[in-house]
């Protein structure tokens, strides 16, 4: 798309990486860490890995690339993005290790011969790692159907929750908020706090849900309420699976903001977001890059070009230290479309060769398509 300053009277080509949670993989098991799948279970896109000393839970933050629209007071800009397949290698992880779980079925039957319970629940995860939602839900309704008749309440609420977040994969939201709710009903009946970093995570999904459906009312409270909860537990803590919760917290409610073009709010929580993860994972990290790239977005849309630049810059800087991410070609061809419409010619060529290297490094067909266009361009504007 091509839209015309006011201020400025020249025209903008602006292709702006936009991260949106990812539905269909959202719950995607990581496949470098489970390398015993049969141990691997999921709830609130949080990954437990079982043994007889601890419980560890990571979450994956992943990423969606869509086409979208965002619009400020100035222009409507067509964000181009990469391919839907997810593929995002480095997740934000939340491990939130030795909380009190609605596992503890599974860790107490351990030393003894595996049930057909669940035998069943590792095939639903099994399904789930291949992608075959439909295959999983149905095994879990199965096993659903067996828990109730050994009248196991761990298990119940387990396999609810599991069912909540394949619906929520499938942006089945309204089957997703029901299963959700009822898993949160579940758990504090069982004596699970409210400001339990659990009850939290599915907080954030349910506001998530009601950001989906339209009941903007309902998102907002929902965002304030976990990033009020979190705050009071992360200000006096160093614990950094809460700190990433915190900060992925904050990352949704400025995505959030930046739909509701709330540019300002949105930006200032994304700045929030990025000083937490590089409080965390450092400067060199996937997330850190990422978060730069939204700043740099935000400026951008706010009319910033100058900042803009300066966060571009920055993400680049950081991503030629991390060879196996793809998603900086378009970083890359972020920046090379703000020199174009600054009309930084020999920049904005530059930039966008080295998106299209980057992409084609990656076996990127849809990042070597975005610094293609940016390059075409070129071409049109400068003959």
């Amino acid at each position: 798309d091509i839209c015309q300053n006011q201020n400025q009277n020249i025209k903008m080509f602006p292709k702006a990486l936009y991260r949106l949670q990812s539905f269909n993989n959202i719950n995607h098991l990581n496949p470098f860490s489970c390398t015993n799948p049969l141990r691997c279970f999921n709830s609130s896109n949080l990954y437990v890995f079982n043994n007889s000393l601890s419980k560890n839970l990571k979450s994956y933050w992943p990423i969606k690339n869509i086409y979208r629209k965002a619009t400020n007071e100035n222009c409507s800009v067509m964000l181009i993005l990469k391919n839907e397949k997810f593929n995002y290698k480095i997740p934000f992880s939340v491990k939130l290790a030795g909380l009190s779980s609605i596992f503890s079925f599974f860790q107490s039957k351990e030393e003894e011969q595996e049930s057909e319970l669940i035998t069943i629940i590792k095939r639903s995860i099994l399904m789930t790692q291949r992608e075959d939602l439909k295959g999983a839900e149905q095994m879990l309704h199965l096993a659903l159907k067996l828990a109730q008749e050994l009248q196991n309440i761990d298990a119940i609420t387990y396999i609810y929750d599991l069912l909540a977040n394949i619906a929520f994969s499938q942006r089945e939201f309204d089957k997703a908020e029901k299963l959700f709710l009822e898993v949160m009903r579940r758990v504090l009946i069982n004596g699970l706090a409210k400001d339990d970093p659990k009850v939290i995570h599915m907080s954030l999904k349910l506001a998530k849900i009601y950001q989906e459906k339209k009941d903007y009312l309902k998102a907002e409270d929902g965002f304030k309420y976990c990033l009020e909860n979190l705050e009071k537990i992360g200000l006096n803590s160093n614990d950094e699976d809460i700190l990433q919760l915190w900060a992925m917290s904050i990352d949704w409610y400025a995505r959030f903001l930046q739909e509701r073009n709330r540019l300002d709010e949105a930006f200032n929580n994304y700045k929030k977001a990025y000083d937490l993860c590089l409080n965390v994972n450092g400067e060199i990290h996937e997330q850190t890059v990422i978060l730069l790239n939204d700043l740099g977005t935000i400026s951008f849309l706010m009319g910033d070009k100058e900042n803009a630049i300066l966060y571009l810059t920055k993400a680049v800087e950081a991503g030629k230290h991390l060879p196996n991410m793809e998603e900086l070609s378009s970083v890359y061809v972020n920046l090379g479309t703000i020199y174009m419409q600054q009309k930084l010619y020999v920049e904005a060529k530059k930039s966008c060769k080295e998106g299209w290297k980057n992409a084609k490094r990656h076996n990127n067909e849809e990042g070597m398509k975005e610094a293609s266009i940016c390059l075409e361009e070129m071409r049109n504007i400068t003959g």
